[in-house]
Protein backbone atom coordinates (compact mmCIF):
# COMPACT_ATOMS: atom_id res chain seq x y z
CA UNK A 1 0.00 0.00 0.00
CA UNK A 2 1.05 3.26 -0.72
CA UNK A 3 0.24 6.98 0.95
CA UNK A 4 0.10 10.41 -0.08
CA UNK A 5 -2.75 13.05 0.89
CA UNK A 6 -4.87 11.29 3.68
CA UNK A 7 -5.64 8.36 1.90
CA UNK A 8 -3.68 4.48 1.07
CA UNK A 9 -3.13 3.64 -2.68
CA UNK A 10 -4.10 -0.16 -2.63
CA UNK A 11 -1.81 -2.18 -5.57
CA UNK A 12 -1.08 -5.20 -6.53
CA UNK A 13 -4.17 -7.57 -5.22
CA UNK A 14 -4.01 -11.30 -6.51
CA UNK A 15 -3.59 -14.62 -5.14
CA UNK A 16 -2.62 -17.88 -6.51
CA UNK A 17 -4.80 -19.82 -4.38
CA UNK A 18 -8.25 -18.94 -2.75
CA UNK A 19 -10.96 -16.61 -3.69
CA UNK A 20 -9.37 -13.21 -4.91
CA UNK A 21 -12.58 -11.54 -3.39
CA UNK A 22 -11.57 -12.68 0.12
CA UNK A 23 -8.69 -11.17 -0.44
CA UNK A 24 -10.60 -7.99 -1.26
CA UNK A 25 -12.83 -7.91 1.99
CA UNK A 26 -9.72 -8.74 3.83
CA UNK A 27 -8.08 -5.27 2.68
CA UNK A 28 -11.25 -3.66 4.12
CA UNK A 29 -11.61 -5.52 7.18
CA UNK A 30 -7.53 -4.54 7.80
CA UNK A 31 -8.06 -0.87 7.39
CA UNK A 32 -11.75 0.26 8.36
CA UNK A 33 -12.34 3.49 7.73
CA UNK A 34 -9.35 4.44 5.81
CA UNK A 35 -9.79 6.03 2.47
CA UNK A 36 -8.59 3.56 0.20
CA UNK A 37 -8.22 3.58 -3.32
CA UNK A 38 -6.65 1.61 -6.52
CA UNK A 39 -6.82 1.19 -10.42
CA UNK A 40 -8.45 -2.12 -10.97
CA UNK A 41 -10.47 -2.48 -14.24
CA UNK A 42 -12.74 -5.97 -15.63
CA UNK A 43 -12.99 -8.84 -13.66
CA UNK A 44 -10.50 -7.39 -10.71
CA UNK A 45 -12.86 -4.07 -10.64
CA UNK A 46 -15.88 -6.29 -10.21
CA UNK A 47 -14.45 -7.88 -7.14
CA UNK A 48 -13.29 -4.73 -5.23
CA UNK A 49 -16.55 -3.51 -5.91
CA UNK A 50 -18.36 -6.73 -4.54
CA UNK A 51 -16.30 -6.38 -1.68
CA UNK A 52 -17.45 -2.93 -0.92
CA UNK A 53 -15.29 -0.49 -3.23
CA UNK A 54 -16.78 1.87 -5.36
CA UNK A 55 -15.98 2.58 -9.05
CA UNK A 56 -14.99 6.58 -9.47
CA UNK A 57 -13.73 6.89 -12.50
CA UNK A 58 -10.87 6.24 -15.35
CA UNK A 59 -7.42 6.32 -14.46
CA UNK A 60 -5.27 9.39 -15.39
CA UNK A 61 -1.63 9.44 -15.25
CA UNK A 62 -0.14 12.77 -15.69
CA UNK A 63 3.29 13.37 -16.25
CA UNK A 64 5.36 16.74 -15.79
CA UNK A 65 7.49 17.94 -18.67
Amino acid sequence: MVSGDGVLGVCNVFTRAGDPGDIWRGVLATLPGVPLVGYESGPDLALAVEAGFAPLGPLRVWLHP
